[in-house]
């Protein structure tokens, strides 16, 4: 059986970044791209997990397991890895507040209900071998994961992340995947 070759597959490959923020309306031009860079969330080290399952019910009914009775009540979105930047957006991602105090500024835990604010979306953005872009946007998220690292010596020290999505309505769909970012504006041109 031939196979092919790597470049006749949609195959992802490890140029990949993780951008963090609110991403309801887009344009796909060039002062867009360029207003990414202070949205980026870091390097990652080693590899970035992207997890999109349904949860699936199955409706009682006598016949039991008989298709077109199962019903999916949710999506569950989890984007798992290591970042090398230890920055403010990763701990705004973290459910961290940031702190004035006269003209220092620290960060400190969010405490309580999670204010709807700290819901941001993160966008994933790789790249096949092609040079064709994949675009995961994931909705409404934060690092629930918080700060978790471990300090080792002559290793690089990572933060660990864990993103869930959730939802804000019904209606809205908590991800989706678009090949590129004139798809991703034209989905929310036609959702609106």
């Amino acid at each position: 059986m031939d196979i092919g070759s790597a470049k006749e597959h949609d195959i992802v490959v490890n140029e990949g970044f993780l951008y963090y923020g609110n991403f309801s309306s887009i344009s796909a031009d060039d002062t867009f791209i360029k207003t990414l860079a202070d949205k980026l969330l870091g390097v990652t080290q080693d590899k970035v997990s992207v997890s999109i399952k349904p949860k699936i019910r199955q409706i009682k009914n006598a016949a039991q397991k008989v298709k077109g009775w199962q019903t999916i009540d949710e999506w569950e979105v989890k984007i798992t890895g290591e970042l090398l930047d230890f920055n403010e957006k990763l701990l705004e991602a973290s459910l961290f507040k940031q702190v004035k105090d006269s003209e220092k500024v620290h960060y400190e835990t969010v405490q309580g209900l999670i204010d709807e604010s700290n819901y941001k979306d993160l966008l994933i953005v790789g790249k096949n071998i092609s040079g064709n872009p994949i675009i995961v946007h994931v909705k409404n998220t934060y690092n629930n994961a918080g700060i978790t690292m471990d300090l080792v010596g002559k290793s690089d020290a990572a933060v660990k992340f864990e993103f869930d999505s959730a939802y804000e309505s019904e209606k809205v769909n908590p991800v989706a995947i678009y090949g590129s970012f004139t798809e991703m504006q034209q989905a929310q041109v036609q959702t609106q």
